[in-house]
């Protein structure tokens, strides 16, 4: 699975972008390049669902698939996948396409959604059960003063939720491949009950412990798709995230900035407040511009200029900005090049701009 998704994101970057690139996408690196790499290549969905992964890991899953004859050295740190490599994603089409990641929608949800799920379920199955003295699974301090609140709040009925909690999450896993559903079941912690580490889950099913990174990484996802089109107002579970949820995804810069232009600040005045460089504004714009339709763009680009550079981008089949400047005689800054592409992936129609 790891392997597959890997081979994938190469294949969309097309030389492009280096290895490193996809490396920053799948831990989930918070910076603008890395977040507009994700919707430009159209790789939001994989943006953070494997954040514990580190480069000895990655750097072996290259060398594997090249060893394998699936990816062959470009330049700079590139990697090109060869005939051999598009034939076995052509082969494996349904898993690689069809899994339902939602790594950008949900990268601010996912891990505080499990962490506070675990905690609950191990707090109140040894409450319930008598056992008020016990190692708490995380020493994440936000965690541990939710579960805490809602412990206050709740502990005359603790059983009632208890109850309730099963019977929600024993219906998600009903929707789940069995493997999923009992990957789900072993990690929980209950009343003497411990559960299962990463590294014991992949021994127990015989996977690589990549493949169990991103398996949890799913079965969170797919908890959340639950959550948002199953779930009623009147179950437990949507209590879990109710608070979590962001309507934008931007960087914590970016979203100040985001704060000025809405304020009606320009550019000048935003790198003079801020003390920041024009070009890191920039980013911030183009950044904020591939999640929000509603942001002028008039002050910055012409509709006259998008429809120029778009019309490029088709006859060259390549983002490369460096290509595009050089073929419309740079007549356009690498900014506005960048902020059209921008509103293009955001599915922006060039006759309403």
């Amino acid at each position: 699975m790891f392997e597959l998704l890997v081979l994938q994101c190469l294949n969309k970057i097309n030389q492009e972008r280096t290895v490193y690139n996809i490396f920053h996408l799948l831990k989930g690196k918070r910076s603008s390049q890395t977040l507009q790499d994700a919707h430009i290549y159209k790789l939001k969905n994989y943006f953070g669902i494997y954040k514990n992964i580190n480069k000895k890991t990655f750097h072996s899953c290259i060398d594997r698939l090249t060893k394998h004859g699936y990816l062959e050295n470009g330049s700079s740190s590139t990697c090109v996948v060869t005939d051999k490599g598009k034939r076995k994603l052509e082969q494996n089409r349904d898993l690689v396409q069809r899994t339902p990641f939602r790594g950008m929608e949900y990268s601010n949800v996912a891990q505080i959604l499990l962490e506070r799920l675990l905690l609950f379920i191990q707090t109140t199955t040894n409450i319930v059960s008598g056992n008020h003295i016990f190692i708490p699974i995380t020493d994440k301090s936000e965690v541990l003063r939710w579960v805490k609140r809602i412990y206050r709040k709740n502990k005359e009925m603790l059983p009632e939720l208890l109850e309730k909690l099963y019977s929600e999450l024993m219906l998600f896993c009903e929707s789940l491949p069995d493997q999923e559903a009992c990957i789900f079941v072993d990690q929980l912690t209950g009343y003497r009950k411990y559960g299962l580490s990463k590294e014991q889950l992949a021994m127990k099913y015989n996977l690589p412990l990549e493949d169990v990174e991103l398996k949890r990484a799913l079965i969170i996802h797919k908890l959340i798709n639950h959550i948002n089109r199953v779930c009623q107002t009147t179950d437990l579970l949507p209590f879990f995230i109710k608070d979590l949820q962001q309507p934008f995804f931007l960087t914590t810069s970016a979203q100040k900035t985001y704060t000025l232009l809405q304020k009606g600040f320009t550019i000048e005045q935003i790198t003079t407040l801020r003390r920041l460089k024009e070009s890191t504004v920039f980013d911030h714009i183009v950044e904020i511009a591939l999640v929000d339709p509603t942001l002028p763009i008039d002050p910055y680009v012409s509709k006259e200029a998008i429809d120029n550079i778009l019309e490029i981008t088709d006859q060259l089949h390549t983002i490369k900005l460096k290509e595009i400047r050089q073929a419309l005689e740079n007549q356009y800054s690498y900014f506005q090049i960048r902020l059209a592409l921008a509103i293009a992936k955001n599915h922006r129609r060039r006759d309403v701009l």
